[in-house]
């Protein structure tokens, strides 16, 4: 539990950094992708984490994306194209 705040801690950390820049959406997908993803990951192999961490980071990620309120559903951002036609 220790070990997975910590995680969750330093991922807002980093990104409280780059919350204060004026970044497009793009922008922030890539901050993800480049600075918080991979590090992430690394530290998490080395833990056992749990759906609870998953939920915390969905929650800390959306709101960076959203800035605050989400304006899009996430359902329709992780929905499999099959299954809404396209």
């Amino acid at each position: 539990k220790k070990n997975v705040d910590e995680l969750n801690r330093s991922i807002e950390q980093r990104l409280r950094i780059w919350r204060r820049g004026n970044l497009t959406f793009i922008g922030k997908i890539l901050i993800v992708k480049t600075f918080i993803i991979p590090i992430s990951l690394y530290r998490a192999s080395w833990i056992s984490v749990n759906g609870e961490f998953v939920i915390d980071v969905n929650k800390i990620l959306f709101d960076i994306f959203w800035n605050g309120k989400d304006k899009v559903k996430r359902f329709a951002l992780i929905i499999d194209t099959e299954v809404c036609g396209t």
